[in-house]
């Protein structure tokens, strides 16, 4: 794992020691040469927890912290920020021309719609063709500028690759993580649903699933697909990997196109102590 690889992740402080709090510190960056382990080579698993109606379910998600480390930061500050919590599915586009089938979220607020959730700088868009829009893979929402993306992210339903990979030169989408089978259970229950077009609260939502819904109550909040929150990130701990659950508290640095600010990242996690008696472990 090189330097640039490795300096894109943050520290996560078991969740035991939440009665010591202050000692958690935000960090982007681990060193290999400071922390040389095998547990580095672990890829962040994280949970959203989705409630559509009456139904709940988990979508787990392996991000490509090595592949793709400006991207799958950018992810985990919203993320531990708590800017997805409450957000909906605001989107199941089905293009018909291009094939293009995927689920969208990670944009508006179910208590501020219409109104977008503020956003950080963009990010870096890391498109590779050895990631590739295939279906269960997530990967972030851009305009016709290849580093645009900010926090909408959606996940592929069927194999996207010929339209997204290479969308008019401007780039393609950058793939950033991919569901777990169990977590398309609730994915394919998602784009399942009925599709309403609510373009007068704006043209995000002229695709929305709901359920249940009755044009003649109108729409209502339980009608709405919620990521209700991201609560952890998951890390092999152990050669033989095992997992731990982490608390993230996300407080990164970032310059102006979304890249890891590298050296406040070094300096923070040069100058963090771990508390007596505690062991702290950094991915």
């Amino acid at each position: 794992m090189n330097i640039a690889r490795a300096i894109s992740r943050i520290a996560f402080y078991f969740r035991r020691h939440r009665r010591l709090a202050y000692w958690r510190i935000a960090a982007c960056a681990v060193l290999a040469s400071v922390l040389p382990s095998p547990l580095l080579a672990a890829n962040t698993v994280v949970r959203m927890e989705i409630t559509y109606g009456a139904n709940q379910g988990n979508i787990d998600i392996e991000l490509s912290d090595d592949q793709t480390p400006k991207t799958v930061a950018n992810f985990l500050r919203y993320a531990g920020h708590g800017k997805y919590n409450n957000t909906i599915i605001h989107r199941h586009a089905t293009i018909t021309t291009s094939g293009v089938s995927v689920i969208q979220g990670g944009g508006y607020n179910l208590s501020e719609l219409p109104y977008h959730i503020t956003v950080d700088p963009p990010v870096q868009n890391e498109f590779s063709p050895l990631r590739s829009n295939v279906r269960g893979t997530i990967a972030m929402a851009k305009t016709a500028n290849p580093d645009s993306a900010t926090s909408e992210w959606f996940i592929n339903l069927t194999d996207n690759s010929a339209a997204l990979d290479d969308t008019n030169n401007s780039g393609g989408f950058t793939v950033f993580g991919s569901v777990f089978d169990s977590g398309m259970n609730i994915v394919n229950d998602i784009a399942g649903l009925q599709v309403l077009d609510y373009s007068d609260a704006g043209q995000a939502f002229r695709e929305l699933p709901v359920i249940n819904y009755d044009s003649s109550i109108g729409l209502r909040p339980n009608n709405l697909v919620l990521v209700t929150r991201i609560p952890n990130v998951a890390s092999a701990q152990t050669p033989s990997g095992a997992s731990a659950i982490f608390t993230a508290d996300v407080d990164m640095t970032f310059d102006s196109v979304g890249a890891v600010d590298t050296a406040t990242a070094v300096s923070r996690l040069a100058a963090y102590k771990s508390p007596p008696n505690n062991s702290v472990y950094f991915n």
